[in-house]
């Protein structure tokens, strides 16, 4: 995949909610056998990456983020998409709009293993995935 597809939108903006905007950068990681890459935070499953920092770029901020979960920044390859997903965070307690950009990025055999980690096959990732946009980017990915 070498052209990102149209910015999809996920989730239904709610009637006089109050919408945090969070930037964020998130990778689909194959590994050699195929499978990918999930990462358990606060009891919800998430793609590798997270949210961006203050004056960076959505490439900084995952590699940032790709070399404190996995110990290398990788290669980063396509991007799959720009995506937002309006959801209610319990653990925030409040509503987020998930302004993210998803990639597809290589990591070296060498790059670390952490416990948070799990590598699954794509369709068990996309169902066990709590962000529906990261569970469409696996699906993009894999092309099902």
């Amino acid at each position: 995949m070498s052209q990102p597809v149209p910015m999809p939108v996920f989730g239904t903006r709610q009637a006089g909610a109050v919408y945090l905007p969070r930037l964020a950068a998130y990778a689909v990681i194959s590994n050699p056998g195929g499978r990918v890459a999930v990462v358990q935070m606060d009891g919800e499953w998430h793609l590798p990456g997270g949210s961006l920092q203050a004056g960076e770029t959505h490439p900084e901020a995952l590699a940032r983020l790709l070399t404190a979960q996995f110990g290398s920044t990788g290669e980063l390859n396509d991007l799959i998409a720009q995506a937002d997903e309006y959801y209610f965070s319990a653990r925030e307690n409040r509503h987020i709009q998930l302004q993210c950009n998803l990639y597809t990025v290589n990591l070296p055999p060498a790059a670390g293993q952490p416990p948070a980690v799990e590598w699954l096959p794509p369709d068990e990732a996309a169902r066990r995935l709590s962000l529906v946009c990261h569970a469409w980017a696996v699906r993009q990915v894999y092309e099902w």
